[in-house]
């Protein structure tokens, strides 16, 4: 993944970019800036499955996984704050329900701190039922834009760990070509050299 100020660019080997600029007003305590901030996810397919949790509440896998990332389907999620009284979801254009979503960004919250409620706009491009695990991609994206939302530093790892909260396979989803999701870690094959392994551990 590359950063550059306030947009990711896709690289061909990884999952994750950012696109679009920062617009801002102020809103937050009145000082924090108020932005727009998109984030692609390319979801992935399990070739090897995770059979069950060992912690529910976690999303912390019995066994071992390994995928593959998968570059023509994905999701682009779009985050902003408002005074709304609840957080809201608009997906691929229509009103959707929020609750999923709505609990994730609470685990967050409770993380971050007591940020607004956020607007969420999400187009997938990911194929339901169709074992594509588009939930994966959607909740890679939207850790992704809510970490720039709240200007949190860009890491991998952290973000892995935050998706892997409102979707087990969205931990995978972070990272691009093949994963293995272990029982507590995650380890990211690149295509080029599958004899290096990054190893991410998951508090």
């Amino acid at each position: 993944m590359i950063y550059d100020k306030n947009k990711y660019f896709l690289d061909r080997k990884l999952s994750l970019k950012m696109i679009g600029e920062k617009k801002e007003s102020n809103f937050w305590n009145n000082s924090f800036m108020k932005n727009i901030v998109t984030a692609r996810a390319h979801t992935n397919i399990a070739l090897i499955k995770y059979w069950g949790k060992a912690d529910i509440a976690l999303n912390i896998p019995t066994t071992s996984s390994l995928s593959m990332t998968l570059e023509p389907f994905y999701t682009t999620t779009s985050v902003e704050f408002t005074d709304n009284e609840s957080d809201s979801l608009i997906l691929n254009s229509a009103v959707a329900d929020s609750s999923r979503v709505s609990q994730f960004l609470e685990m967050m919250r409770g993380q971050y701190g007591n940020f607004p409620k956020v607007m969420i706009q999400s187009e997938n491009h990911v194929p339901t039922a169709a074992g594509l695990a588009s939930s994966a991609s959607s909740f890679a994206a939207l850790t992704a834009a809510m970490f720039g939302l709240l200007d949190l530093e860009k890491d991998d790892s952290e973000m892995s760990r935050i998706a892997r909260r409102g979707s087990g396979s969205a931990s995978r989803s972070i990272f691009g070509n093949f994963s293995v999701w272990n029982k507590g870690k995650i380890i990211n094959l690149p295509l080029r050299n599958l004899f290096t392994t990054k190893i991410l551990v998951f508090q």
